[in-house]
């Protein structure tokens, strides 16, 4: 499984910033990390790179960022911050504890971002689910076997999301870069 780096301090960021926008009310794990993945889905699609890296993992609700979806459960039991950057509660809402650092993002990072979180605004959970239930999210489903999750391949997410042939070959080829030489 060829993957990209993961950037934790601006994973974290993407969460504290979709959070921001959602607003308290909407803010929920399950709305924000939506969110990231189309985010995600949409720069892989058009810029041939995720924004965070994460892994993401084909879980019941749909496609989860791995290494966040973990801290964040971390933070939630332990009732703690992340980084001085967030809390969530026991009702899995996300808290800003601070800004953003949006000098960790470049403009297409920051577009994607704010493109899925109109995308998923207004959005219930089954419809945020549903929707999150791609090809992508269905072919790592059916592999997972006896285990409870299974990674999401990045070409099958950009795939998903429309990429042409082109931008499918791009990819292969930064991935075999990356895993190779990183």
């Amino acid at each position: 499984m060829y993957r990209f780096n993961f950037n934790k301090e601006k994973g974290i960021s993407a969460l504290v910033y979709i959070a921001k926008k959602l607003g308290k009310d909407k803010s929920d794990l399950h709305s924000v990390i939506k969110a990231l993945y189309f985010a995600e889905q949409r720069h892989l699609v058009r810029y041939g790179r995720p924004i965070t890296g994460d892994i993401y993992s084909a879980m019941k609700n749909g496609p989860v960022p791995s290494a966040l979806y973990d801290l964040c459960k971390e933070v939630r039991e332990s009732g703690s911050s992340l980084n001085d950057s967030l809390q969530v509660t026991k009702k899995s809402f996300i808290t800003p504890i601070s800004e953003p650092d949006l000098g960790l993002f470049s403009k297409s990072d920051l577009e994607c971002l704010d493109e899925a979180i109109v995308e998923i605004d207004g959005l219930d959970f089954d419809e945020r689910t549903e929707k999150s239930h791609d090809p992508a999210y269905t072919a790592a489903w059916n592999k997972r076997g006896e285990l409870q999750s299974s990674r999401i391949s990045f070409l099958d997410i950009a795939v998903a999301g429309g990429a042409d042939d082109e931008m499918q070959s791009y990819l292969k080829n930064e991935l075999e870069f990356t895993n190779a030489f990183c």
